[in-house]
Formats: C-alpha cells, structure tokens, sequence
C-alpha cells in the first residue's frame, strides 16, 4: 500500500483571524491498484499573545535555585535551553519555525550581585504582537523571570591527614611547618586558623612559612577553622604526632654504620661514640667535628654536640666512610680525643603508591603509548603535583552507567632522590575494540590494561606496584546498516582517468560529503575503514566515459575474511560529461635545424601538444601541409604526429583534433626546415714549403690544403676555405719564427653559412739558411704527440751570463737565434699555469690502484705524473695533494709545478714502478759551434695519469663520455626557520661507479652548513672542501677500490644544515663547477654527467625552467660568478647597470639548456659600488643586485 499526499496553500492577509487554510488531498492505493481519495482542511490561526505561558522563576519559590558550584563547573545551567522559553498552547515559542504567527520576542538579562560567587539573573521577557498598536504593560507584553545563582555548601576539607615530625636533634621537642589545607572547589573565598593545644607558632624570617615550634614530643590535636564569604563554617581536626627516632649508638668505637632517616638526614648526638649510650633529650659536655667540612650537610667544622649526616655523605669517596673526631671533656677540664670512621648508608625502600584502578568502556580515547589520562608516579619531592584526575567511562550502550570516577596520581617518596622511574604496560586484548560477547551482564568487564611502576633510588634501592584498567565489553557492534553509502552522480568536469575524480578530489566539483564516500554516525568500540576500486567505462552513451566505483567497508574489531562477517560493499556510478574543444599547447611557427641532410631535406618534429578532457591517445587528428606556403595543402596524414624528411625552406601545417565527446578543434601555424649540417672538410697533410730568400717569408692559400672536402647541398667549387672562422681570411704569410711543424686549422663554409675545420700540420724549412744559421730550435709535445703551448723555454749561456727566453705557441716549437760559437748554452722549459688541466678524481681511483699494485701505471711519463710531491715515490701523500687541490682547499701543487719536461734524449729502465731517478730537465750543450735541430722535450702533466689534459688551443677535448647520467636526489619540502635539517643525498644509476666530483652550491643566506654524515659511502673530512662553506659552497671527491653500486633508496650521504629563513629545498641546491667540475667515472675511463634532481613520493619535481641566482661571493672583489638557468639551448645577454641606470658592461652568447655560469672580473667594471645585472634571452628577463668592495 502507498500514501501520497498534496497541498494546496491558501495564505490570508496579515493578522487574519484564520491566517493560513491547507487543504491537503490523500491518496491511497492497494497493491492490487484500488485507489481512494479523501480531503483534510488544516486552519492556522492568529496569534494571540495573551495565551503566551512565561517560564518559571528559579528562585526556591517556583523551582529550585542553582548551586553556584553546578553552573561554574556547566554555565549553560542557567540558559535559556534549560531554564525554559515562554510556550503556547504547552510549545516553545520559536519565530523563525512560525512565518504566519507575526509576533516577535526577546528578553535580556541583568546580573544582581549578592554574597561571595553568588548572584540572581533577572530575565526580561518581552513578546510583541504586530498586529496590535504599542500599549505600555500591555503590547508589548512584559514578564520578570528569577534565576537565582547561589553558594549553598559550607567550605570542605580534603585530604586531611595525620602529621609525623620529628624532634629536633638537640631537644625533645619538634617544629612543624603548617600545612595549609586543601578544600573542594568553591565558588566563594575561604578564609581559615588553627587552634593549638602546644607549642608556638613564629615565622621563619628566610622563607617566610609558619611554623609551630617546640611541640613535646607525643601527639597533639590540631584544630582547622575555615569559613567562606557567605558565612557557612567548617571544622577539621588532624593528629600531630611529635618522635624521638634518634637511635643510640656506641662512643668511640673504631666503626660505626650510621643509617639515613625518611628525611635523607642521620643527625648524630657526640655521647653515641662515648663509652655508655644518651638520648637527645639529655645533655652531656661531649663535642665532636668532622675530619672535613661538609656544608651539604650543615657542619661547618666547628665543634658541635651533634654532627649530622646526610645522602651526599653515603656516597662520599665512593665507600662512604665518614671520620670524625671526638671530643670528650669532663667538669674539670681533661680533655681527650679519638678518631672514629663513621660508614653511612642508605637501605630505605621508595615510598611507592601507584593510581587506583579504574573502570572505562572500550568507547573510551585511549592513546596506548601514553596512558597518563590515568594517573602516573609523581615526585613531590622535587615539585610535581600530585593531579586530581576525573575519569568519565563514556559508556551510552549499556543501561546502568559506572559512575564517573575521581583519583589521584600515584607518587613516589624516598630520603635521598629516586633514580629512575619505569611504566610496562601488559595489554591482555585489544583494549580500543572491546570484547563482543553473550554475557548476559552488560556490565561484564575485564582487565585489558596492567601499568606496572618500578622505581629505583640513586642507591639502587627499589619498590614496584602494579595499576589494573578494566574494559567494559562492546555491546552494540558496528552493523552495516549505520553505513550511508555515495548516491550516483554526473559531472560536467574535464578528467582523462579515474584519479581526477578520486574521493577526495570531488569536493572541488561541487559534490556534496555524502555523495563522496561512505559515511556512519556510530563507531564506538568499532574500527571501521573504507576502501575502493575503480573501473573505467569510455563507450559509454551521453557521457565521456563513466566509473563504476566498488566501496568496501570493513569493521577490523569484527571482520571474519573467511566468512565475509564485518564486511560491507556497494558499486556507485559517476557520468563524466564534457564540452570543451581540444586546445594545443604548441601551435606556434617552429624552426627545425638539420645536420644530418644528405639531400637537402630535413627533419622536422611536428608533433602536436593537445590538452582536453580525453586522454591523448585516445584524439583522433589529421593534418595536411602546404609545401612552400603555395595556398594548395598537398601532403596529408593522420595522427598527432607528422614528423618527417622535408625540403628546406618555409611551409604550413593545418591540424583538425576530434576528442571522445565530439568536440572539434582546427590549428594552423608555419614550419622552417633549415640546413644545419656542417661540410665535411677533407685536409692535406705534411706539405713542407721553404722560406723565401728576401722576404723571409712565405704567403700560403686556405685551399691548396683541400684535399675533397664537400658538402650535403653546396657543390664543392662553391665551398669557401680559409685559414680561421672567418670567411675572408684566405691567405697567410709564414716567416722564420715559423720554422719547423706548425699546426693549423683549414675551415670549410657552405652556401648556408654551417662551418668546421680540419687540423693539419705544415713543414716550414729553411735548407738555404735564409734565416740566421747559428741558433737552437726544437718542440715540446706530451707522451702522444701533442704540442705544448704557452710554455716558456729559457737558453741560459753560462760564459756571458745571457738569459733568454721563447714562449711556445699552439705547435710547441721554439727557436734561439743569433748566437755566439764557443758559448756553453742550457735549454731548460716551465710551465706552471692552470694545475687542474686534466686532473680528476679519476686520476686518484688509477694512482691507487698502482699503489695497491691492483692496476700498474704503463709509462714512465704516467709515474712521473703521479709523483705529485716529487720524492721518487708514490704514495698516499700524492694524493692528498691531489685531492686537496681537486676539492679547491690549495690552488697549486705546494712542492711542484704542474708541468715537467723531460729531454727525448732520455732512456729509461724496462718495468719500472716507481718514478725515475735523475729525471734530465734540461739540454746543456757546451761550447757551441753548430746549429741544433730536435733539441726536444716531452712534457709530462703533473697529476695527469689518463692523459686526459689539454696542451694546447688547437687540441681537442676528448672524453669517453657515455651520455648517462648519474642523478643526486633530494627529497623536496620546505625547510623553517630554526630547523636543524638533515639532507639525504640520494642517486639514481649509481652503478659501477669507481669515483665522483662535484660543486655543491647552495643557499648561504638561508642556511648555515653544520657538519656531514657517511651513508652507503664511507666519506670523511678529506672527502670534502668546506673552505667556501660559509659562501654557500661545499666540494666533494670520492673514489673507491672497486666497482660500487647503490640503489635509489640508499642514502649515500647526509649533509646537515641550520635554517636561517624558511626556503623551499628546490631553491636551496645546486649542482655547479664553480670550484670543483662535476662528473663521475667507470672504470675504463668512462665519463658520466651529474644532476640534482628534486622528489617527492617517488616522483621528479621540476625546477623552475628559468632561473637567475645572486652572484657568489656577494659582496666580491677580484672576481664573481653568476649562475643562471635556461629552458632550453639559446642565446642570452647579460648587461650591467650602475645605481643610476647606465649601461657599464654587456656579455652575451649561445648557452646550454639548464644550469650556466658566467664569470664577471672585478676589472670589468669601472669602480668599487653597487651595481644591478639584468639576464634577458627569448623573452625571459630577470634583474638582481650585486655590491662590488675592490678597485
């Protein structure tokens, strides 16, 4: 059966007498389909404000007064909500649930105060009707109500204990400091006295306490009289109790054990080493004093008839041996004296009481690792609390509620200080779930938790109790119908998968809580969780694709995976709808540079960047082109791809894009192919030529050295040579100076303006001697071949005392002419310049392993490479030296140069391995009559045990480089201020790694350097260069024996660091060659690049793809680098500008993509001052300040 209802509402005027008619119709139908329809007419009438019912005073008159105690600990007592509302017809008047009564209402209330924290609330209430005129008394209509807030209780005592003192050493009485009372809370103030039956009360003019003094010893009545504000009274009486427990000991006697009292103090009348025995409360002319003073323990070494001792003496010289010295004199005056050793000790038990039990239902807010909601073992002594806890069971399920529980912290007492303090908790079950069972009590409880204390004194004496915590059992489980599953929903959202519209992604789409994931309003004693898969439908009517969502809820307090008990599950279904037309993220004219062509076309990557709502390879695209921008398309494919071979020259693409949702979008834009590969230049060498008879000289052609060259699209005969990168330099003259090999460069232009170069050599001889004939001429190369350039050759001549110098160019050749027969000459090469030419870490790994005798260096000239300090052995200080000026920590070789140079004429023992001795450095040729050809050197570079050094311009770089490269990673977040951080250097293709190095930059305004930590590598001090750390900058160099490996998760080191300002870890680090070149080896000589990478959960985090950095150092002198970061390969400018905006300094060029530096000397500005450089390139700009202190 169904019944449906419908209303029509009729509203009259304001304040008619009937203000609102509903008539409702109802309908009802019978499973079999009869139907029956019958009429209700519901009349609203007028308000009348006369019927209105005020609520109680709560004044003991109507209803009881408030207990000001009730209200301070539950103000809303005294609210409406609890004192009443005015009510018609026996309901709450609430106007905003009445639109037709046309009534308003309000009150306001007064506070009267009255004795103590008592008071009266006087509540006007004030109901107005608005279709009545205003009448005084009588619209609006006035009434008083009384709430009365009053203190009813008398002051009570708590916690009134008994008192124990002890007299005092030297009397048979005792002091006791008066202990103010405690009271349960009261909204009133407490005054109260005492009354004594003995002693007298002083105050001690140090702390200020009262104190009751010589108090007899036995026990005596103390009378507490207290009495609040309101005039209530209250007595209380405790007992004092006042002993002797000095005991008494044997005079004189040659060791005596003395045990420490309650109070941590043994206080020792002179007649216990006498020969009879006294009591404190009798007097005998005895003295005594200690060997030592002791201020600790109030014995200054005088003379006294009572010594005291206290903890700090039971631990003196580790034995706890005490010597006094007696002091016994008669009535006559006879004195006497005798040492006694006195052993004190402390062999008293902690005072230990633990927290009461306590009884709480499973629904209870445990937290398991810190129980203190409890109760926990205070200290008194040292100024803990002993807290008053209330505990609430919090259990609605059952119907006869444990009452909530009152008790106070366990606490510890001991007479010398507790050592240590321990909890082991015992969890029987699971104390958060419950135990759901059938007992037919529901107050059915059992001891889930056991807190166990033990304590320790500083003298390892101990005592332990033991707390129980009982659970009440679950009575109602979680049921599966307290879960509101997610209704089905449809979007109008831009989404390619399942994980944009993930749960806690929909709130952003306007979905309401209740449609996101499945909710419950009930838990207690349960632990339910969600969980979900997804399944994505994309053939799907109406809709770009839909999602079948499959929930699952399981109660782990009652989950049975066998059985399926405690699980729950239901599919909801989300429509993902969309109208937005594909949108291309690179439809922008490109040009395509290719350097490759063999028939002058080129390749051009035309792939097309789309975003929209339907996932990229699910697009359908065509595309069809415009060869030479004719007006006629006449190439077409399919795809999101057209990449391909075409002709040089400018054409245009046209792209259609549909998507899933039938969405259609059109693009169009214009592509250049051009010619960029370079002609391949074929050169002719070792042509020899002469020089000239008058000139001296002779004048040479680019193109006589052709030997072939060609070009993918330029004929040969169009090819232009000349002797540089210039087009025009096509001649050059060659005098004298030139005589012997020369190498140069014969470079090669095409039609498109694409360049390179072949290296050649060219012979130039003098067989005429047209240059001066008496002289001395040879070259210097390296152990391959290779000219050494920029080194300077000196000819001394011993007779005259003449000294001559030749620096050597790019062909390493130097000649002395003019010179006088019968003189003694020696030629002797330097060079020491640029120390780190070709020295790695690299070069450490294959220096240790000759060390080791792993791997032997195979030349001569390699072991006198690596006799950096040049001792004629090879060992570890070698590379010290080498490492330390790798790591930037020394700028030359302290006890070499960084090159040598050994005569050819030199011969060398087979096997060595260790360096030569008597290394020839010098050519000496006496008493000179000829002409020399071949006075020869090899030069060997200091360090350089790979040959990987460059000798001079014209030769090439060549570095067995893999193209891999080896990421460091660190984990991106943020970093605050005052933080000490520790930064994990992680990496990625750490395989096979022999050795490393690099510059570590990073942000030195922000962050201060405070040390470093081994990870998987075994890194030390000599590891690193910490001398610029101050600037920002660290440098690394590390090698190893063998081959190692480390995978993404291992830590290889940890740098650690203080936060000055918050920074974000990607604005914090860098990779650079400021000071160290960054690169990794293999063995076998391979190269690897190095990058710093960002993650977070796994994932690469980009960097900002354009980046311009502060200058380091700032401020500077000398000179600066300034770092900056670059999208992709182009050109950028930087300019300098002086505080007035005065162009002072511009550099430019082509720069790599990703991290650049360049290096601005102070000699490149005008003054000392502050000056701004601006970085511009392809539209990106960015400006910083820099300050320079030199000139």
């Amino acid at each position: 059966m169904t019944i449906n209802f419908t209303d029509i509402v009729s509203i009259n005027s304001k304040c008619a007498t009937e203000r609102a008619v509903i008539m409702r119709n109802w309908t009802i139908t019978d499973e079999s389909g009869n139907t029956t329809v019958c009429n209700q007419r519901i009349t609203i009438e007028a308000f009348d404000i006369f019927s209105v019912e005020f609520p109680s005073d709560w004044d003991d008159f109507d209803q009881p007064a408030f207990n000001c105690m009730d209200v301070a600990e539950n103000p809303s007592l005294t609210d409406v909500e609890n004192t009443g509302r005015p009510m018609i017809d026996g309901n709450e008047i609430l106007v905003n649930e009445m639109p037709f009564c046309d009534v308003s209402i309000g009150y306001e209330d007064y506070i009267l105060d009255a004795c103590g924290g008592s008071y009266e609330i006087m509540r006007v209430w004030a109901v107005s009707s608005a279709c009545m005129p205003y009448i005084p008394g009588v619209n609006p209509r006035i009434h008083y109500q009384r709430v009365m807030v009053w203190d009813m209780d008398a002051p009570e005592f708590t916690d009134m204990d008994d008192v124990t003192i002890s007299t005092r050493p030297n009397a048979c009485a005792g002091d006791w400091i008066i202990e103010a009372p405690s009271f349960e809370e009261d909204c009133s103030g407490i005054n109260w006295y005492i009354s004594v039956s003995a002693g007298f009360i002083t105050v001690d003019p140090i702390s200020g306490l009262a104190v009751l003094r010589d108090v007899p010893a036995g026990t005596h009545t103390i009378r507490y009289i207290a009495h609040d504000e309101c005039g209530y009274y209250a007595t209380a009486e405790i007992q004092l109790h006042v002993i002797d427990d000095v005991v008494p000991i044997a005079i004189c006697d040659q060791r005596t054990r003395v045990s420490l009292g309650h109070d941590g103090i043994a206080l020792v009348h002179v007649s216990a080493w006498d020969d009879g025995s006294y009591d404190n409360c009798g007097i005998l002319d005895i003295t005594a004093r200690r060997k030592v003073d002791s201020i600790a323990c109030g014995n200054t070494g005088d003379w006294e008839e009572s010594l005291m001792f206290c903890c700090e003496d039971a631990d003196i010289n580790g034995i706890g041996v005490v010597e006094v010295e007696v002091r016994v004199r008669d009535e006559a005056g006879n004195e006497n004296f005798c040492w006694v050793n006195v052993e004190v000790e402390d062999k008293l038990r902690p005072q230990l009481t633990c927290p009461a039990d306590v009884t709480v239902n499973c629904a209870f807010d445990l937290d398991l690792d810190n129980l203190e909601v409890f109760g926990r073992i205070a200290q008194p002594q040292i100024g803990e609390d002993i807290r008053v806890l209330v505990i609430d069971p919090v259990d609605l399920s059952v119907p006869a509620q444990i009452p909530v529980q009152t008790i106070t912290d366990g606490f510890v007492v001991d007479n010398c200080g507790i050592e240590s303090i321990t909890e082991t908790n015992v969890f029987t079950l699971n104390p958060q779930c419950g135990n759901v069972g059938t007992d037919p009590n529901p107050l059915f409880q059992f001891r889930a938790i056991q807190r166990r204390f033990a304590v320790v004194d500083q003298f390892g004496n101990s005592a332990n109790c033991q707390q129980d915590i009982y659970i009440l059992e679950n009575t109602v489980p979680f049921d599966g119908d307290d879960i509101v599953w997610p209704r089905d929903i449809t979007l109008m959202e831009c989404g390619s998968s399942s994980d944009d519209f993930a749960p806690a992604n929909l709130g952003q789409f306007g979905v309401v809580e209740r449609d996101r994931q499945p909710s419950w309003s009930t838990i207690s004693c349960s632990k339910p969780a969600v969980s979900y898969q997804d399944q994505v439908f994309t053939l799907v009517d109406s809709a770009c694709f839909k999602i079948l969502r499959s929930w699952k809820v399981i109660d782990w307090c009652n989950h049975n995976p066998n059985t399926g008990q405690g699980e729950w599950t239901h599919v909801q279904v989300i429509y993902i709808q969309d109208t937005q037309a594909p949108v291309c993220n690179n439809c922008v004219d490109q040009v395509f540079v290719d350097e490759s062509s063999t028939d002058c076309t080129g390749f051009a990557e035309l792939v097309i960047d789309v975003s929209d709502c339907t996932p990229t390879d699910m697009l359908v695209a065509t595309w069809e082109i415009d060869a030479f921008r004719t007006g006629t398309f006449d190439i077409s494919g399919s795809g999101l791809d057209a990449s391909g071979n075409y002709p040089f020259g400018t054409h245009t693409i046209r792209w259609t894009v549909y998507d899933l949702c039938s969405n259609t979008a059109v693009f169009e834009y214009d592509f250049e192919v051009v010619d960029g590969k370079l002609p391949t230049p074929v050169c002719l060498h070792g042509i020899t030529t002469v020089i000239m008879p008058v000139s001296g000289c002779v004048e040479l052609n680019a193109e006589l050295y052709d030997a072939g060259s060609f070009d993918n699209c330029t004929a040969s005969e169009d090819l232009i040579f000349s002797w540089s990168s210039d087009p025009e330099d096509t001649e050059r003259e060659f005098c004298c100076e030139d005589l012997g090999t020369n190498v140069v460069e014969i470079w090669v232009t095409d039609e498109a303006g694409n360049q390179d170069f072949c290296i050649t050599y060219i012979q130039i001889q003098d067989p005429e001697n047209n240059c001066d004939p008496q002289s001395i001429a040879g070259n210097l190369t390296n152990e391959y071949g290779e000219e050494v350039e920029e080194a300077t050759v000196e000819l001394e001549a011993a007779v005259s005392g003449d000294l001559e110098s030749f620096l050597t160019g790019n062909n390493g050749y130097f000649l002395f002419n003019n010179l006088t027969q019968g003189e003694d000459y020696t030629v002797t090469p330097h060079l020491d310049k640029d120390p780190l030419n070709g020295v790695t870490t690299y070069d450490i790994a294959l220096i240790q392993r000759h060390i080791l005798g792993i791997q032997y260096l195979e030349s001569p000239y390699k072991l006198i490479a690596a006799d950096v300090r040049p001792d004629g052995v090879i060992n570890v200080l070698d590379i010290a030296d080498l490492r330390s000026l790798i790591l930037g920590k020394t700028s030359n070789f302290a006890q070499n140069t960084s090159w040598r140079f050994v005569s050819t004429d030199q011969q060398f023992a087979p096997g060595l391995i260790q360096p030569p001795a008597n290394i020839e450095e010098d050519r000496v040729y006496e008493d000179f009559n000829a002409s020399v050809r071949g006075a020869d050197f090899v030069g060997v570079k200091i360090g350089d045990v790979n040959g990987s050094a460059q000798p001079n311009s014209l030769s090439p770089s060549i570095e067995r480089r893999t193209g891999e490269v080896i990421a460091l990673q660190i984990e991106e977040g943020m970093y605050r201020t005052g933080e000490q951080i520790s930064v994990e250097i992680n990496a990625a293709n750490f395989h096979e790694i022999v050795g490393y190095q690099f510059t570590f930059e990073f942000d030195n305004s922000r962050l201060d350097f405070a040390g470093f930590e081994s990870g998987v590598l075994e890194v030390t001090d000599n590891n690193f260069g910490f001398q610029m750390s101050s600037e920002g900058v660290i440098t690394t160099s590390w090698n190893s024996m063998k081959a190692e490996n480390a995978s993404e998760d291992d830590v290889l080191f940890v740098l650690n660091f203080t936060v000055r300002s918050d920074i974000r870890a990607t604005d914090a680090f860098r990779l650079s060659n400021r000071i160290t070149k960054t690169e990794a080896y293999r063995m076998g000589g391979e190269i690897l690049d190095m990058d710093l990478r960002f993650t977070r959960d796994g994932q690469i985090v980009e960097r900002d793809v354009f980046a311009l950095y502060q200058n380091q150092p700032n401020p500077f002198n000398g000179q600066t680098i300034i770092g900056f970061v670059l999208p992709a390969d182009m050109e950028a400018e930087m300019s300098i500008f002086d505080v007035t905006g005065r162009l002072i300094y511009v550099i430019s060029g082509e720069y790599a993509a990703g991290y650049n530096e360049i290096r601005l000397l102070e000699n490149d500005l005008p003054a000392s001052g502050v000056y701004y450089y601006q970085l511009e390139a392809e539209g990106y700009s960015a400006t910083k300040r820099m300050v320079l202190t030199g000139n």
